[in-house]
């Protein structure tokens, strides 16, 4: 293309009586420019939001009119997932760009801004991006702001928490401490997590008629989850989604776990882990929270004292089984299924870590090849 020359594009705004298109052209020095024209026309001709586009609206009505829209699409999407859109508006995007006009926000802003969370948690700086681009891909959408500012906004590196599977010895000092508690809740909760792997709510969400001990199966179909002070089950009977499609499985139960529960068996449809004064209510946030501590006071173990990422929590024994059952030669799509991951790279890469133990075993691996 020549230094004079423009970038062109066709906007088909409507069709004449004789079936020919009614055409209107944009262009620009530029392709951001050419797709800038691009939109106005199409909010003008073809959406009917002309009336929208520079409309003086400030970022923080706007976004919170999205949030609203995403709120009542509660079949949509999962009400943990709206609290955390919800926490990180609050957090870290409002305070920012909530008195600033929608349309008068700059991509070199927003670049600036997302550069200062250089060094940051990974996982926070993708949520905080993921709400972002979304409220800005709506305004467009609808025709609120003639372009998306957060089109070519990269993000910075971040950095990946590790965790750490939980040593030996505290899972040690767990299981003596859950056999010492029994049945408190916390008891079943444990042994549950720790010999299947499932995720806290899938554990909270079963019921006894999912333990199927002449199979040795549990049956994970729904969770339980806690959004502002409310206990909510997603269920696969009711439509809803689990974590992901790969979440509803059969788990099979080791022989430990099989003779730990057998002695319950035949309880009816009374969840696994209740309330310690009505058997037939799910576990309740607060309750979730006592129980857990419960545990890890009996187990002498003070997660106040540890760092983030070596708290003992229900996230890290999941991290932890998963590196138990690739020492124990299970496959990684037999692992991928048992954990219900929808991509084994997430088995592998973020579920599964090397200890001490697997570094000797590499180590002798290595002397066999080259020699002692």
């Amino acid at each position: 293309m020549s230094k004079t020359a423009r970038y062109k594009s066709r906007v088909i705004i409507g069709q004449l009586p004789t079936g020919k298109p009614i055409v209107k052209w944009a262009t620009g020095a530029t392709r951001e420019e050419m797709e800038a024209r691009r939109a106005i026309i199409r909010a003008r001709y073809v959406t009917g939001a002309h009336e929208m586009i520079n409309q003086d609206i400030p970022f923080g009505q706007y976004a919170l009119q999205w949030f609203a829209a995403y709120k009542l699409g509660t079949g949509a999407i999962k009400g943990s997932t709206l609290q955390g859109y919800r926490s990180v508006l609050n957090q870290h995007i409002l305070p920012q760009w909530g008195n600033r006009l929608i349309r008068t926000i700059k991509p070199i802003e927003l670049q600036a801004w997302v550069n200062g969370f250089l060094g940051w948690r990974d996982g926070t700086v993708r949520g905080i991006l993921l709400v972002t681009r979304q409220i800005f891909a709506q305004a467009f959408a609808d025709g609120t702001i003639a372009r998306n500012p957060m089109t070519g906004i990269h993000k910075p590196r971040t950095v990946e928490m590790e965790r750490q599977e939980i040593p030996t010895e505290q899972l040690q000092a767990l299981l003596n401490a859950a056999e010492k508690i029994c049945p408190d809740p916390a008891f079943f909760l444990f042994v549950i997590l720790y010999y299947t792997g499932l995720r806290r709510g899938e554990v909270l969400g079963l019921t006894w008629k999912d333990i199927d001990f002449p199979n040795r199966m549990i049956h994970v179909r729904q969770e339980v989850t806690y959004v502002g002070g409310h206990t909510i089950v997603y269920s696969l009977a009711d439509g809803d989604t689990l974590k992901t499609k790969a979440a509803a499985r059969d788990v099979p139960m080791p022989t430990a776990l099989y003779r730990i529960l057998l002695p319950y068996a035949g309880i009816g449809t009374i969840p696994v882990v209740h309330g310690r004064r009505n058997a037939n209510t799910w576990l309740c946030e607060s309750s979730y929270k006592r129980a857990w501590d419960r545990l890890l006071k009996a187990a002498k173990i003070d997660n106040e004292k540890l760092q983030p990422h070596m708290r003992v929590t229900p996230h890290r024994l999941r991290h932890t089984y998963s590196s138990i059952t690739r020492r124990a030669r299970l496959d990684i799509k037999e692992r991928q299924y048992i954990m219900g991951h929808a991509d084994p790279e997430i088995t592998d890469g973020k579920y599964t870590h090397i200890n001490d133990e697997d570094k000797i075993i590499i180590m002798r691996k290595l002397d066999s090849v080259f020699g002692d």
